[in-house]
């Protein structure tokens, strides 16, 4: 197998694991063939929202008898979003080195920069995350309590059989409605503690539980609100109360960089 000219993944290529503290040096190498007649490269690198600044790469050795690794340094010098990709004249033109799929790169004339998230030096996470065990929970399909469930819209499809099959529905449109439930919910997580900590969990991480029309509950509708069909804010602070007392964190996924058009915030369905 051929090796790729570059793999954010591999310590051999980019010399730390991200995301970068600020300020750390970050040496990322390129492995080019000879058939490419390489005569120089560069790191080209820049702040989300800032201007190119071209580093001048160098030989870093061979690999076997047809490959030349370039090398350069860099050491972001705050916290925030950086973008980076490689360049290189060869064979009478610019070649560039950008993202392909799983953090590798390839050679080409456009696409996409590789992602450097740095954080401030300062930071640091909660002692009780450092080896903990986590088990992520799709809440509508953990488990239901059977508990009754109010204030439901009518436009949502309740499952009566947790092992059926999802439904494909259309509304005359072809898409995916993804409103149909099978009725987990926050005190069916609860019933379930004793078995999770059983298996050594320490930290719950929850999909979406605000209010949202849509099964997996990315498409968020009110920030302020528990699904109903989740349960309550009592519901909650309980799931949360349990946790604690057996020694385990509940985490929930925000989202909230993004929302749904049938939300408060937009109201495209006049609810």
């Amino acid at each position: 197998m051929e090796p790729p000219v570059f793999d954010s993944r591999n310590i051999g290529y980019c010399s730390r694991r991200c995301p970068l503290k600020a300020g750390e040096r970050l040496e990322l190498r390129i492995l080019l063939g000879d058939w490419e007649n390489c005569a120089a490269a560069y790191l080209v690198v820049w702040e989300d929202g800032g201007g190119e600044q071209y580093l001048p790469m160098k030989p870093d050795g061979r690999e076997g008898d047809a490959r030349t690794w370039w090398k350069a340094e860099f050491a972001p010098p705050r916290a925030g979003l950086y973008w980076y990709r490689f360049e290189f004249d060869g064979n009478w033109q610019r070649h560039l080195v950008t993202r392909a799929a799983y953090g590798r790169g390839s050679i080409s004339t456009e696409g996409e920069p590789f992602q450097l998230t740095v954080y401030e030096p300062d930071f640091d996470t909660p002692d009780w995350v450092s080896g903990g065990l986590i088990y992520q929970i799709f809440p509508d399909r953990f488990f239901a309590s059977g508990t009754a469930k109010e204030n439901v819209p009518p436009d949502r499809y309740l499952c009566g059989d947790w092992n059926a099959v999802p439904a494909f529905r259309q509304d005359g449109q072809a898409r995916r409605l993804g409103n149909d439930y099978y009725g987990g919910d926050l005190r069916g997580i609860m019933e379930k503690l004793g078995y999770l900590a059983g298996l050594g969990v320490t930290i719950l991480y929850l999909n979406p539980i605000f209010e949202a029309h849509s099964n997996h509950r990315y498409n968020t509708a009110d920030y302020f609100k528990i699904d109903p069909l989740l349960g309550t804010l009592e519901d909650f602070r309980a799931l949360c109360s349990a946790a604690r007392a057996r020694g385990i964190r509940v985490i929930l996924d925000g989202v909230f960089s993004h929302t749904g058009a049938d939300s408060v915030y937009f109201n495209q369905s006049g609810r």
